[in-house]
């Protein structure tokens, strides 16, 4: 790894790592810097968590109220994502 940077990114997510390919891509010595998990908070915490909650809240209901389609029975959730930690 280089003792020093032309360029450092903060934050390694959908807006961070776009920056440090088109630094690398112009020839900048480039490092990027996260302090959590890779991809950031949108991909980990945010946005992505969030869509897939209320997709499966979505589908949830729609095999809860699936009588007309011939779904019956008892449903539940039980998936890890659903859990906070």
């Amino acid at each position: 790894m280089p003792e020093s940077f032309d360029v450092i990114v903060v934050g390694g997510g959908p807006g961070g790592y776009v920056a440090a390919i088109r630094a690398a891509q112009l020839g900048q010595k480039t490092a990027v810097v996260e302090r959590d998990k890779a991809g950031g908070r949108c991909l980990n915490y945010a946005c992505i968590p969030a869509k897939t909650i209320l997709r499966l809240a979505e589908l949830y209901d729609e095999v809860r109220n699936g009588a007309e389609l011939g779904i019956t029975g008892d449903v539940s959730v039980d998936w890890p994502l659903c859990r906070h930690p």
